[in-house]
């Protein structure tokens, strides 16, 4: 477990590049020395060989001989030990000499010490030279700083470089915007790129079936929904399993549950847990409750958190509490950031406050806007308008119409008429009626 240090909260998530709690810049992982490296090596050095890289004085060696890879190295081993100073200057040996590692992390130094401009400088050169990772930051930055734009910009110039994760903060971006063509493009895209995040069938999915997916998505969205099924049903037919997961999806969205139904039980039989917990709302939606649990719970066996949310949202539906919270808190250990904010909801109906909020905070310290609403309202009740209002504009920033709409209703009843009418009216916008009614 790492440990942000500047205000010493827990870090959740797979390398992540920010503080869910601070906002701080993060340092580079130091329990794993696994630092981004250049394949250029200066003046006709080579790279490492195996027995060098485990030797200090091997990396020492090999630093000194202008092996930019070994300085990052070295900087790293530095880092681990507490001298910043020998970090910094390893790597500004390594930046010098070109190595875009080294104006990277020469970036988060600056930034984890609060020198906004020096991280900024650093980030900028790695950027020029093509590292992503400082892209990344960059965007995220500005974003920081309301420059929207900005963001966008640096996300897309990462985005070109083939880095899903800004890929992801453009469908973000986009979404919030009310942008739910450009949001598409930008997953399908990721989907391309092989990101497990775009939602796309786990398994075997060769480009050539993410290619025709897309197209095909499109189609059914320019209204052409014979063409798509028939781009589908075409590899489907051929054994392939993607297009297969790929068509009962659009069968669903067609209405065609039936349909839909069969094609999701094929892929399920071969072991797609994605296609499991499709199924299985199916089978509960035509009134075949067991059916659905016999679904989720071979997918919930093989640790597919989403399959375990789902299995707990089917016992609170059966009214079966102790299931409810059973698998809802191993969906949660499963790190499942719904699951955290719908454990929130299971304890806010038993009553249980101060746990429904603890489950909220983790949620949206995740990112999940949901839980943010959900958090702020229940800290406006608790009497804690700083701290409400603070999480429902979160929320609300994050395109939820909901926390817009109890933003808005906070900032009435402090007086701020013009700040809940421009809330309201953007709750309104992304077509909250409750808010539409309060203009």
């Amino acid at each position: 477990m790492n440990f942000c240090s500047e205000c010493g909260s827990k870090i959740a998530g797979e390398a992540p590049k920010f503080c869910g709690e601070c906002g701080s810049a993060l340092p580079i992982a130091t329990d794993e020395l696994t630092p981004e490296t250049s394949q250029q090596y200066p003046d006709e050095s080579k790279p490492l060989e195996a027995d060098v890289a485990g030797s200090r004085d091997g990396g020492e060696q090999a630093a000194a001989a202008g092996n930019t890879d070994a300085m990052i190295e070295r900087g790293f081993l530095a880092h681990n030990e507490g001298d910043v100073a020998g970090a910094r200057g390893w790597w500004e040996q390594a930046a010098a000499a070109g190595n875009t590692a080294g104006f990277f992390n020469l970036g988060l130094l600056a930034a984890n010490e609060g020198d906004a401009a020096g991280g900024l400088g650093w980030y900028k050169q790695a950027a020029a030279a093509g590292n992503t990772d400082a892209m990344f930051n960059l965007g995220y930055l500005a974003e920081d700083e309301d420059d929207v734009a900005g963001a966008r910009g640096w996300f897309e110039q990462a985005a070109a470089a083939g880095d899903t994760d800004a890929m992801k903060e453009l469908e973000r971006l986009a979404h919030n915007e009310g942008d739910t063509a450009g949001a598409r493009r930008w997953r399908e895209q990721a989907a391309v790129a092989g990101a497990a995040w775009a939602g796309y069938p786990a398994g075997a999915k060769p480009l050539i079936d993410i290619e025709l997916f897309a197209f095909a998505a499109m189609k059914g969205e320019s209204g052409d929904v014979a063409g798509a099924l028939k781009a589908c049903q075409r590899r489907a037919d051929e054994g392939n399993i993607a297009s297969m997961h790929n068509l009962a999806y659009l069968l669903e969205r067609s209405g065609d549950a039936v349909a839909a139904r069969k094609w999701y039980q094929i892929v399920a039989d071969v072991g797609n847990t994605d296609a499991i917990c499709n199924l299985s709302r199916l089978l509960f939606q035509s009134g075949d409750i067991d059916g659905a649990r016999k679904c989720l719970q071979t997918a919930a066996d093989e640790g597919n958190s989403e399959a375990m949310l789902l299995y707990g949202e089917l016992c609170r539906e059966l009214g079966d509490t102790a299931g409810t919270g059973k698998w809802l808190h191993k969906a949660a250990d499963e790190g499942n950031s719904e699951a955290k904010s719908t454990l929130g909801n299971f304890y806010y109906t038993k009553g249980e406050t101060a746990e429904a909020s603890a489950w909220w905070e983790a949620a949206a310290k995740e990112g999940n806007d949901v839980a943010m609403n959900n958090l702020g309202k229940a800290l406006y009740e608790s009497g804690d308008v700083t701290g409400a209002r603070e999480w429902l504009q979160k929320g609300a920033d994050r395109g939820n119409d909901e926390a817009m709409l109890n933003l808005g209703r906070i900032l009435g009843n402090l007086g701020d008429r013009a700040g809940a009418r421009e809330w309201l009216q953007k709750a309104a916008d992304r077509g909250n009626d409750e808010a539409r009614n309060m203009l």
